[in-house]
């Protein structure tokens, strides 16, 4: 075991907070720390100190490093991104026959869940709609969550 308060004791928990290591990269680095002989002292900077550093390093790193970008955590971005792919893909197109995307898609998939448990089958009409309207809200999801993190890291 290791003393409470001592700088093995903060080097083990230095390895769950970034904080610690740099107090305890910091700890390493006072002469008031070191032991009163010279070869104790030595010995003791040989064993901990390049372990103490890789510690404080990792965690340095991790910490500084913006990881969040791509969590999309903020309901923000969830809301105004699908709001802002179903509402127009509401709107009815020739291409669907004065029909909306989102309006076929619901249809085709009542239409296949009235023979529930039999799947559509591969040439099914649910299928186009289905697979249109999913990948336009994930393209409208992943622009939005780019868009709002590129504006909190001041990229525009």
């Amino acid at each position: 075991g290791c003393a409470r308060g001592s700088v093995r004791h903060s080097l083990l928990l230095a390895r769950r907070t970034p904080r610690r290591a740099k107090m305890a990269l910091s700890a390493l680095n006072r002469p008031s720390l070191a032991r009163s002989t010279s070869a104790a002292r030595s010995a003791r900077r040989s064993a901990a100190r390049p372990a103490a550093r890789a510690v404080a390093r990792r965690a340095v790193v991790k910490a500084e490093t913006p990881n969040a970008w791509y969590k999309g955590n903020d309901p923000f971005v969830w809301i105004a991104g699908y709001l802002g792919w179903t509402l127009p893909s509401a709107v009815s197109t020739p291409a669907f026959g004065d029909e909306s995307l989102f309006g076929r898609m619901v249809r085709t998939t009542f239409e296949e869940l009235s023979h529930y448990p039999s799947g559509p089958a591969l040439d099914s009409d649910f299928w186009l709609p289905f697979i249109t309207w999913h990948m336009g809200l994930f393209v409208t999801l992943t622009l939005g969550v780019i868009g709002v993190q590129g504006k909190r890291q001041n990229y525009w």
